[in-house]
């Protein structure tokens, strides 16, 4: 430990620590006029100046001269002045969660990040993963040339679309993090020499690295990858041996679709019956075995199940819901109501519920295919607020799937779903605003006039109905104020009933989700600025 550091802990107060000693000559006269705590905070503030001035950037990337790619012209235009003036806020703390749609709105418009805030984009999308995509799209050609100048902006150093000759080197040579990247990117290029470098590479992995390099794979899964999936079934990393379930469980055709299939033949069987409704017979698994196990079944428990009936729920999981509509010859809707009417719901709920977020974040379904598990999105949803959640478990954040559908999509089931509660809200609704606050997190665009409307104007007439607590909504405002059309919100600013008793722990949250929708009115419009 350090002088400093010691003087600093003890206090000036309680130790005499002669720290000037570890300040340079230079700096020692700059102090020797204070005392007490004041000399002490300024040694420290006079050292980290003096560190940081003479800083010399790392030698181990290589700087690289702009090639004659990075100076042709940009395909991206410059965005507007007060665009940019926005950004340089929102990179200052000011909205962070808008970030995102700034990044939307320059790709609607063609433009790219400006030049004086790329290093700033840069490092915000190194800690934020979730960005990276959008941040990548809108770069521009100084902005990927940049990127190759830093190990830890690597993520973003390649153009869209294009090979930039240094995924062999990052391979070989990089860090985790690059190595995941080179990967994922010749996967998108060239599915089968990706697989044969993870291959020839495997064995010398670590295990942790194994565990990050596998879901590379989930880019262009295909029945060529199943052999080396399975092999990692036997990993002795626990991490790994889920990944490679996880993959085989949305990769149809599999050789670990087909023994679910297997184990549930005798499992599940519809009576079918002409004078009565229909029903299922469910049976529960006898026993375990080491297969079984290798399959991921019972890998990870259900703590609202019974042991037997996480099993037939992992089962469950393991193959798409399509395949029951298909089986079953009935919709949806309909499954689930067999469901209901047997013993085992849970478990049928549970499991079929998992299988439709696997599959929809697989992001591998045809549009048809898309479609039809969209409706089987719906109806889960019906389900759990026709029961308020009571009989029906789903994982966390399970209505984040809507962000997984188009928007168009999307924005049509969730309008049906706020058109089927009417036009008066009360405590009845609050599981739905639960759904609509999970589905606007995900939302990758605004919601549509209408929609915000209808969800605005239900919420301001009915909230001197709710008994729950300001407080309890202000996530769910906050998630809107992301999502609500910005003009649309203008006409809703007036008519709040500010005479409520309650309104008083109400005004705060909801005069912070309208800032909010007033900056994302003003994003929008500085994108249409002349210049």
């Amino acid at each position: 430990m350090s002088k400093l550091d010691a003087a600093l802990q003890m206090g000036s107060s309680r130790a005499r620590i002669a720290f000037e000693e570890e300040l340079p000559e230079d700096l020692r006269s700059m102090v020797a006029d204070y005392a007490g705590e004041s000399r002490l905070w300024r040694a420290i503030g006079a050292l980290e100046l003096w560190t940081r001035a003479g800083y010399l950037p790392p030698a181990a990337v290589p700087a690289t001269a702009i090639s004659s790619t990075d100076t042709q012209e940009d395909a991206l235009q410059a965005c507007p002045p007060r665009a940019e003036a926005m950004l340089a806020h929102l990179l200052r703390d000011t909205h962070p969660p808008l970030r995102g749609e700034w990044l939307r709105l320059a790709a609607l418009h063609r433009c790219r990040i400006p030049a004086r805030l790329l290093p700033r984009m840069l490092e915000v999308g190194s800690s934020q993963q979730a960005l990276r995509s959008a941040i990548v799209t809108v770069l521009g050609a100084r902005g990927h040339w940049l990127a190759r100048q830093h190990a830890q902006w690597t993520w973003a150093s390649s153009t869209p679309g294009n090979d930039d000759g240094d995924s062999a080197a990052q391979w070989e040579a990089g860090t985790l993090t690059q190595r995941v990247l080179a990967l994922r990117q010749l996967r998108a290029r060239d599915p089968v020499a990706a697989l044969q470098r993870l291959q020839a590479s495997w064995s010398q992995e670590s295990p942790e690295d194994r565990a990050m390099l596998l879901p590379c794979l989930s880019v262009s899964l295909s029945l060529a990858d199943e052999a080396f999936l399975e092999a990692a079934l036997d990993d002795r990393r626990k991490d790994v041996r889920l990944q490679a379930q996880q993959l085989l469980r949305t990769l149809p055709g599999c050789a670990l679709q087909q023994r679910m299939l297997e184990r549930l033949a005798p499992l599940l069987h519809l009576q079918r019956r002409k004078l009565f409704p229909d029903s299922l017979d469910v049976a529960l698994p006898a026993a375990s075995d080491k297969s079984m196990l290798r399959d991921g079944i019972g890998a990870q428990g259900r703590p609202q199940l019974g042991e037997k009936a996480g099993w037939l729920a992992d089962m469950l999981a393991s193959l798409s819901p399509l395949h029951w509509t298909e089986l079953f010859d009935k919709s949806p809707a309909q499954c689930l109501k067999l469901a209901l009417n047997n013993d085992f719901h849970g478990a049928l709920v549970q499991g079929w519920s998992s299988a439709l977020l696997w599959h929809m974040d697989a992001g591998t379904a045809t549009p048809a295919a898309a479609a039809a598990l969209g409706d089987w999105l719906q109806a889960l949803t019906l389900l759990w607020l026709a029961t308020d959640g009571v009989r029906v478990y789903y994982v966390r954040d399970f209505f984040s799937a809507y962000g997984a559908l188009p928007a168009a999509d999307a924005h049509s089931r969730l309008a049906q779903l706020v058109d089927a509660c009417g036009p008066t809200w009360s405590d009845q609704q609050l599981p739905l605003l639960g759904v609509l606050a999970d589905a606007a997190r995900a939302s990758s665009t605004p919601w549509p006039a209408a929609l915000s409307l209808a969800v605005m104007q239900r919420l301001r007439t009915g909230l001197p109905a709710f008994s729950v607590p300001a407080w309890h909504f202000k996530p769910t405002l906050e998630a809107f104020a992301q999502v609500l059309d910005p003009a649309a919100m203008a006409a809703c600013e007036a008519g709040w009933p500010t005479g409520s008793p309650a309104w008083a722990s109400w005004q705060g949250p909801v005069d912070d989700m309208f800032s909010v929708i007033r900056f994302r009115h003003a994003l929008s419009l500085s994108f249409q600025e002349q210049f």
